[in-house]
């Protein structure tokens, strides 16, 4: 008998996780709080940056890649959308 293969688990988009982090927050603080505070600046900054970077999942996301997203390469200063 012929074993199935295991599909890998599917891996969650960078928008997808912002999504699911912005509705956790609007569950414990007001909603529009946790979509301004939270999901705009993240909608507005990471998810350009992940894209340009070629970014897709939130797993490819690390402490490096998320510093120079909104500080920009060392010694460059911080990094705001034009």
């Amino acid at each position: 008998m012929a074993r199935a293969k295991a599909t890998p688990p599917q891996r969650e988009t960078v928008k997808e996780a912002i999504e699911s982090f912005v509705s956790h927050e609007a569950a414990r603080i007001s909603p529009r709080t946790a979509r301004n505070f939270y999901g705009y600046p993240l909608q507005a900054l990471l998810v350009p940056f992940c894209e340009e970077e070629g970014i897709a999942a939130v797993d490819e996301l690390s402490p490096e890649v998320h510093s120079s997203a909104f500080w920009g390469p060392p010694g460059k200063g911080m990094m705001l959308p034009s």
